[in-house]
């Protein structure tokens, strides 16, 4: 029996700087909605068509939806009837399911290697799709999706080094309703106001507070960002890079016990371990 491995991801849906009359004053988590219920296609390649589909309310805040292709191809086969061989055309179309909480704004993405060999590539597609949508243009958002990592570890390098010499934290435009107050939601909205997409902030000391970079550093996971740090593990030794980012955190199910019901409490439980 296989198993089914979610990645987790941030959706962020951000406007641009500059106000028209075509806007409206829709919340991210509107947007969210109404743009993955367009259930938009669109043919990225030729013959290759992406689609939404199957969307399911589990509560009030979360649901499922279903990602993916649709290719056009031939096969050969022999007509007996005939005597002769024959090729003929088919349509194949995988899919995925997702995950989403509309409040908190992430994706859980089912891994597929029939679709893309990472979830990575599923989630460029999916982005691409909700560019598509009416309400996504006529806003001029910009949609993003980017994994969340898992802190844990570079967490535990911050927390255990004798001293913290450097930490630098990215930053994307507004859009998470739960940014903290110190560092994502003021940058945010600065980058946002001189028409930003995206930055970084580097912080340098002789020994900077770590519990505070530690409290930025899980908002930054928690929202998509990366982070990195320059820190002396030991007293006198030199000091080392460390870096925030890679593969999305992710839980694994068992195909024969799996329920979407269940399995997006536990990506909530996931979010929130990792937002702490």
């Amino acid at each position: 029996m296989s198993d089914i491995e979610l990645h987790l991801f941030r959706i962020k849906f951000i406007r641009p700087s500059q106000t028209s009359w075509l806007h409206d004053q829709k919340s991210a988590s509107e947007l969210f909605k109404e743009a993955i219920s367009a259930k938009p296609s669109s043919e990225f390649r030729q013959d290759y068509i992406w689609h939404i589909g199957n969307i399911k309310k589990i509560d009030e805040n979360g649901g499922s939806l279903a990602v993916g292709r649709t290719t056009k191809t031939t096969v050969s086969k022999y007509d007996i009837e005939s005597g002769n061989f024959v090729e003929e055309y088919f349509e194949e179309s995988p899919y995925t399911i997702c995950l989403y909480d509309l409040r908190i704004g992430f994706l859980a993405i089912a891994k597929k290697s029939k679709l893309s060999p990472s979830s990575a590539g599923i989630a460029s597609k999916l982005k691409k799709l909700l560019d598509t949508t009416h309400v996504v243009r006529v806003n001029e958002i910009e949609v993003r999706i980017d994994p969340i990592s898992d802190p844990t570890g570079f967490i535990q390098k911050l927390s255990s080094a004798y001293a913290l010499k450097r930490f630098t934290a990215h930053f994307t435009g507004p859009n998470p309703t739960d940014a903290d107050e110190l560092f994502q939601k003021p940058i945010s909205i600065y980058c946002q106001a001189v028409n930003g997409v995206s930055g970084k902030v580097v912080t340098d000391g002789d020994s900077l507070n770590q519990d505070v970079v530690v409290g930025v550093t899980k908002s930054v996971a928690a929202t998509g960002n990366e982070a990195s740090a320059k820190i002396i593990e030991r007293q006198g030794q030199r000091a080392k890079n460390i870096h925030l980012r890679g593969d999305p955190a992710k839980r694994t199910f068992a195909e024969d016990k799996f329920s979407e019901e269940m399995a997006l409490k536990e990506m909530r439980s996931e979010y929130e371990r990792i937002r702490g």
